[in-house]
């Protein structure tokens, strides 16, 4: 899904990872229910407080957000990939470019209850393209703003199926 939105015919032309976050009441933490990775990757046990990181700011603004690790080093600015403590070095970011899209009720978009986080390893990624422009045209605008609700919906969907099959 999110590769042919990219117009990506062969994924490994831009291999993708891609990964749900949920808010837990419980922990008061977004964690993990759902990757493109295995369940035994250490990135599974990842959990973001209110606000901390890209998935956590995206969740606490409820903003699509995009990372370009290029970017963030060549002006200085902090990374704000994960907090600081888990990773110090740029080096150790696995994501050249993270794009983070908060997931809502598709009838309410007020009312947020995740992020969907899709990296790559690639500098060139053809996530790129979600960079917002200062003074884009309003069409690239608003064909962005209608990919971001077609992924939503469709995480919706498959959330919601799921849910259902497994009570």
């Amino acid at each position: 899904m999110v590769a042919s939105q990219l117009s990506i015919n062969d994924p490994s032309d831009d291999p993708l990872e891609i990964s749900v976050m949920v808010y837990d009441d419980d922990t008061n933490r977004l964690r993990i229910v759902a990757a493109s990775y295995s369940s035994t990757d250490t990135r599974t046990a990842i959990t973001l407080e209110f606000g901390d990181g890209v998935g956590g700011r995206t969740y606490k603004n409820n903003d699509p957000r995009l990372f370009n690790k290029a970017e963030g080093l060549s002006t200085n600015k902090p990374l704000g990939y994960l907090p600081w403590i888990t990773f110090p070095d740029a080096r150790g970011i696995p994501h050249e470019v993270l794009l983070c899209i908060p997931l809502t009720n598709h009838e309410n978009a007020e009312l947020i209850y995740g992020v969907l986080n899709i990296g790559s390893t690639r500098a060139d990624s053809r996530l790129l393209q979600f960079a917002a422009r200062h003074g884009e045209p309003l069409a690239v605008t608003e064909q962005r703003d209608k990919t971001y609700k077609f992924m939503n919906l469709a995480c919706w969907q498959f959330l919601n199926a799921n849910v259902r099959a497994n009570p």
